[in-house]
């Protein structure tokens, strides 16, 4: 009982219960539905009458094609609309934890997690005030697969994040990382953005060579000796500006105490030199 309490007084600080649930409060499924049309969405949701209307990486979707997710404890940081939150646990995860920090999103108003939550009668835990920074707040110490899609590149302290990932999840967990990276380069360096902006957009910060960002993944593992191998399952994308190609990558910690094999899903169409 004092250990479901500790639960609710914490899920009090970072879940902020009801302050926006009262907005779909007593809704029927058809007014859900058409409030659903009136929001911006990030992600493309089929909500069952109704597909949102944003976007849908085909390339997530092939790597999510190779987790089992059946019986799984998940994950899922800067989840904005939870498309991969409810796509895991269509899949068969046992729980899922939905993190986001919505006061950095945009249209961060409209509950749009939420509504898709409950058309979708999911059981997925939602967290919209959680840095992935604080992830330990969450009190959860044994993941097996992390989705983190479309972050890293935004922290100031990318290293400092996937080592606080690192800590939460199991002996042989499994992360799942996607972002863009500086390609064909075997140096271990990442671009930084500041004054000048990458892609127009203020809040990207970091841009990693491929062997920069399997350091940032092997960082602070149980062994300095941690081993990453690189497999390229698919090349299509139209092409970017030059220096710089997006890739999806799904890196999977630990076969065994002293072995880190990672696996990257490539999207460009061509390596262009850093």
């Amino acid at each position: 009982m004092q250990e479901t309490d500790k639960r609710a007084s914490r899920d009090d600080v970072i879940r902020q219960p009801g302050t926006v649930a009262r907005v779909l409060e007593g809704l029927s499924r058809d007014e859900l539905l058409a409030l659903a049309k009136t929001y911006h969405w990030w992600h493309a949701i089929d909500l069952g009458g109704f597909v949102t209307t944003g976007r849908r990486s085909r390339l997530i979707d092939r790597a999510f094609d190779q987790i089992d997710f059946k019986g799984k404890k998940v994950l899922d940081v800067g989840c904005w609309d939870g498309l991969w939150s409810f796509e895991a646990e269509k899949r068969g995860a046992r729980e899922v934890y939905s993190v986001d920090y919505v006061s950095l999103r945009s249209w961060s108003e409209q509950p749009t997690y939420q509504l898709a939550h409950r058309l979708l009668g999911s059981r997925a835990r939602y967290y919209p005030n959680l840095s992935v920074y604080d992830i330990k707040k969450l009190g959860i110490m044994d993941f097996d697969v992390v989705i983190y899609c479309g972050i890293y590149y935004h922290l100031l302290e990318p290293l400092r994040a996937f080592a606080a990932l690192r800590e939460v999840m199991v002996e042989g967990g499994l992360i799942l990382v996607e972002g863009p990276v500086l390609d064909a380069s075997e140096r271990v360096f990442a671009d930084f953005y500041c004054t000048k902006w990458l892609y127009e957009d203020p809040t990207n910060w970091w841009v990693p060579t491929i062997p920069c960002l399997r350091e940032w993944l092997d960082a602070r593992s149980s062994t300095r000796s941690a081993k990453s191998a690189l497999t390229r399952i698919c090349r299509s994308r139209p092409a970017l500006p030059p220096r710089f190609q997006l890739r999806s990558q799904c890196a999977r910690y630990g076969m065994s105490p002293d072995q880190c094999v990672a696996y990257w899903v490539a999207c460009s169409d061509s390596d262009v030199r850093a």
